[in-house]
Order: structure tokens, then C-alpha cells, then sequence
């Protein structure tokens, strides 16, 4: 239920509820519907209004380091948040990744994350994906990879991506669940490490919600925001943990190669995007297990395929994808255009589909190959807010300062390097590789950009010297408050954040329901 502000005012100005999430995007939706599935009641509380937009990124952050371009278009407030945006990959981080010598997870392991890798493809209605093994042998019939340095995966992809239309059903009917839009949160009060209410803005109504646990789950930057905010507040517990904000990292994204294909059947057979036991998939290439602990930081690859009709295949794409969401996507006035311009390409489009469930890919203008790397840890990447600056919401506007270490790059040329290898040896292509953005005097390696995957700011650590929260997402030094998404991330893998953290937050959904019962500390 959605309440609008007279009904706040009907309330008396207080909620309250078992849970408070604050932030109603795609984890806080998540989240919102794992707890009420548990029995939980929830109030969410969101910036943003019924439809998510990016019009106030400019005034609420700005990029101070490096030029950081996910901080004003890579984020969307308002109900399903961001998920307005992505595209629906789902990817899992590898095994390496939770190694204490990668980064400090806490007690989280490798095989604890698997399991809940397992259990969030069946939250979000999809099968459980197949496997690299399997996926290699029926796309292009490797049967093997394990002797290479690099090795091929497969992502999932969501059929729904917006979550705000996922459940759609669940924000209208369920009655443990109460929304608060146009809110935002500007305090919280505690009595020893225990949150008793936080208290919001709602159009210039002022709310008070009350809840047992309370769960920051407003992206990377608005979480840091809210708890840097929040440090001066009396009491804070966590006032004197420097490290919150600190650690921000990104993925460093490159068209790094052009590809020129030896077999095209063969390399369509490897690197299509298909559909296997009803999961769509996307091949792509990371080190192999045996390789990856060799270097510094992960590394993945997959191509684009440049067309004269590519525009229109994607419009044509978008337009489906919202159909099955069950939304009225703009495409549908270009569709007539769209449809003249693929024309001759239509018919084997379709019968690539229909024949072998893969989506035909039109290259006639060629194929770049283009690289996502993990960013190491760098301290001075951090996420602040500006002392003399506030926003329209009241909060102080954020401030951030993206820096690299710059010694991905060994890591980044030696995957690429691999990769041409890799090509080569299987006769599907060979890489023509740009090495300008990898010279070794640009430490700061200036040809690579953002891709949007911000994470960080309130990494776990094992203890609060190395983490501003714990292997359970909760704030070092208090008892009820958590953090979910990935401004929990120590190290971002070479994968796509969104997953790992829908991952982490069906486990801290496990984590309330077990801890409902005990007793708060004061």
C-alpha cells in the first residue's frame, strides 16, 4: 500500500513496523518482498515517486576524482530505483573473489554464496542456471575448458527487469507492506547501539517510523550519503568508523579490440546469445579458476556487434522486453521504421530462434570486443559529502571521488592477451588489440570508463579497523541496523554488482528472521 500525505497526517505522523527499508529500489523491493514472505511487517521509505527518474542525480552528487559518469547516469530514485534502467544480467561473482586475500567478506564464503546464488534465481522465477560445463557443450560443443587460462560462462538474464513491475502485485495488495514516497530520511535517533526511529520528510510532512530493524537499502551513493549524514547525529554509533564512504570502487569498462572471424559459424555457435532450458544466456570470457588467483584483479570479455541495423535490433529488443513486462514502451512509434530497416535480416533472425533458440547477430559493420575489469582497493577512492553545499531534499549533496591505483592494467593486458589466444587456438576470430589505453606510462589507465556497477563505501570487513559493517551487513557497534546492496561489496569481481548483492540480501533476510526473537542489546 502507497500512502499519500494525508494519510500520513491521518497516522499521526508515526509508522511503525518490524522492518524499516529505507529505499525502494531493486534491493529494497527485493528485500521488502523476502521479509513479508517471512511474516514480517515492512515500511519502506523512498526518496523518489511512483515512476523513477535521474532529474535530480545533477543537484544531489557530483564527480569530484576521476570523471565518474555513473554518479549523475547511472542511477534512477523512485519505485524500482535503478532496475528502471539495467538490462537484467544476472552475474555470479567466482569463488576466488571471497578469498580473504581478494578481499575481507567476513565469514562469508564461496560456497555459502553459491548456495544463495541458487535459492535468488528461484526468489526471482527463474530456473536454476544450467551451468558454464553444460552451456559450453551446447553452445558450440566445448566440451572441456579447465587446462585453458581463460574459460567461457554464461550469464542470465531476467525476462522482467523492472522491479517495480515484478512486484507490482505485492506493492498494491499486501498489507504488511506500507510504501512512503517523496520521503526523505534526514535523522535517526539511538539509545546505546540500538536505532529507535528515523525520521523523514514526506512533501513537508514530517514521519516517524518505528521499527525493530532498520536496513539502508538506497544505492551505493544514497547509503553513503545517509550514514555519513547520520554520523552527527547524537549517539551515533557509528561516528568514529572512518571507514564508512571510504572504498568506493567501479568496474573499468573498454572496447579494447576490434574481432576479425576465422569461422563464423563456429563463432556464432560460441558467442550468440541463446536460450537454454528457459534461462536466456550471454557466453562471455573470464580467467579459468587455475588462472585467476595469478592475478591482481578479475577480468571478463564479450563482443559487440556493430550493424548498420543495430539500432533498430535493439529498439525491436526493448519493445519486446517491455511487452513482457507489461508496460507501453515509446518504441512502438519507431517500430514501422525499425521493422523497414532490418528487413532482409528479419527473416533469418526469426529462423535462428525459432530453429535453435539463439538470437541471430548482425556484424556488418564489425565486432568489438570489450573488456569489464574489477577495481582494487584504493582507500582514496571514497564517497564524501560537500560542506557547504545542500540539496532540495534538505541532505548535504554528495561528493565523488572515484581513484584508481592504476595496477589493474597488468591483469587487463594479460586477459586480452589470453583472449587472442583463446580465439586464435579454436579458429573463431583473432583480436586486433588497442594497447593505447594499457601503455605503461598511464598509471591511470585514461582510455577506461565507468560502467555504472558502483559499489562500496560501507564494505563488510572482518572487524571494524577493516570494514564500516560486518559479515552480516550490520553497522559495526549497533544492533539493528544493516546495510543492503552493494556499498557492501570489499571487491567488485569482474561481475555485474547486481546479483551478488540480491544474494546478499536473501541472506539478511534469513539474518532478521533468526535474530527476531533475541534480545536488543542497550
Amino acid at each position: 500500500m502507497i500512502l499519500d500525505t494525508k494519510q500520513i497526517i491521518a497516522s499521526g505522523g508515526e509508522l511503525s513496523a518490524d522492518v524499516a527499508v529505507v529505499g525502494g529500489g531493486t534491493i529494497g523491493l527485493f528485500l521488502a518482498k523476502q521479509l513479508v514472505d517471512r511474516g514480517m511487517s515492512v515500511v519502506v521509505i523512498e526518496s523518489g515517486g511512483r515512476v523513477p527518474s535521474t532529474a535530480l542525480n545533477e543537484s544531489n552528487a557530483q564527480s569530484v576524482g576521476r570523471e565518474h559518469d555513473g554518479t549523475t547516469l547511472g542511477r534512477a530514485s523512485g519505485l524500482g530505483g535503478t532496475s528502471a534502467l539495467w538490462g537484467g544480467q544476472l552475474v555470479e561473482f567466482d569463488p576466488h573473489d571471497f578469498d580473504c586475500d581478494s578481499g575481507d567478506w567476513g565469514e562469508i564464503s564461496a560456497s555459502e554464496i553459491a548456495d544463495y546464488y541458487r535459492r535468488t534465481y528461484t526468489a526471482l522465477g527463474l530456473p536454476e542456471h544450467p551451468g558454464a560445463a553444460y552451456a559450453r557443450k551446447k553452445f558450440g560443443g566445448e566440451i572441456s575448458a579447465t587446462d585453458d587460462t581463460l574459460e567461457r560462462f554464461f550469464t542470465a538474464w531476467l525476462p522482467i527487469t523492472n522491479f517495480a513491475v515484478l512486484y507490482s502485485q505485492m506493492i498494491t495488495e499486501e498489507k504488511a507492506l506500507v510504501f512512503l514516497l517523496n520521503t526523505t530520511v534526514n535523522s535517526m535517533q539511538f539509545e546505546g547501539g540500538n536505532a529507535l526511529h528515523l525520521i523523514g520528510n514526506c512533501d513537508g510532512t514530517r514521519v516517524v517510523v518505528k521499527a525493530n530493524d532498520f536496513v539502508f537499502a538506497a544505492g551505493t551513493l544514497g547509503i553513503s550519503r545517509l550514514c555519513l549524514h547520520i554520523k552527527n547525529e547524537p549517539g551515533c554509533p557509528w561516528a568514529r568508523n572512518e571507514l564508512v564512504g571510504r572504498n568506493f570502487h567501479d568496474h573499468l569498462g573498454c572496447r579494447i579490440a576490434t574481432a576479425h572471424v576465422l569461422d563464423e559459424q563456429k563463432f556464432r555457435a560460441y558467442f550468440e546469445n541463446g536460450w537454454l532450458d528457459g534461462v536466456k544466456l550471454q557466453p562471455k570470457l573470464r580467467f579459468s579458476a587455475q588462472t585467476r588467483p595469478s592475478v591482481a584483479s578479475g577480468v571478463s570479455g564479450f563482443f559487440i556487434f556493430d550493424s548498420e541495423v543495430g539500432t533498430s535490433i535493439a529498439n525491436l529488443k526493448l519493445l519486446i522486453r517491455s511487452l513482457r513486462a507489461g508496460v507501453l514502451h515509446s518504441s512502438w512509434t519507431s517500430l514501422p521504421s525499425d521493422l523497414a530497416k532490418i528487413g532482409p535480416s528479419l527473416l533469418r533472425l526469426a529462423w535462428r530462434f525459432i530453429c535453435d533458440r539463439r538470437i541471430l547477430a548482425v556484424f556488418d559493420k564489425g565486432i568489438g570486443f570489450y573488456i569489464q575489469a574489477e577495481q582494487l582497493q584504493n582507500v582514496e577512492s571514497y564517497i564524501g559529502l560537500s560542506n557547504d553545499k545542500s540539496c532540495p531534499d534538505g541532505l548535504p549533496q554528495v561528493r565523488v571521488c572515484w581513484q584508481l591505483a592504476g595496477n589493474e592494467a597488468s591483469a587487463i593486458r594479460k586477459f586480452v592477451e589470453c583472449a587472442d589466444s583463446y580465439l586464435k587456438d579454436r579458429d573463431l576470430a583473432r583480436l586486433q588489440i588497442n594497447y593505447e589505453p594499457l601503455v605503461s606510462f598511464d598509471p591511470y589507465l585514461k582510455g577506461f570508463r565507468d560502467t555504472y556497477h558502483q559499489g562500496g563505501g560501507m564494505c563488510i570487513g572482518s572487524s571494524r579497523q577493516t570494514g564500516a559493517i560486518d559479515s552480516n551487513c550490520k553497522i559495526w557497534d549497533t544492533e539493528n541496523v544493516y546495510v543492503a546492496g552493494a556499498a557492501a561489496f570489499p571487491v567488485a569481481s569482474h561481475a555485474n554488482s547486481t546479483f551478488t548483492a540480491l544474494a546478499l540480501a536473501l541472506r539478511l533476510a534469513d539474518r532478521i528472521e533468526t535474530t527476531r526473537c533475541l534480545p536488543r542489546q542497550t
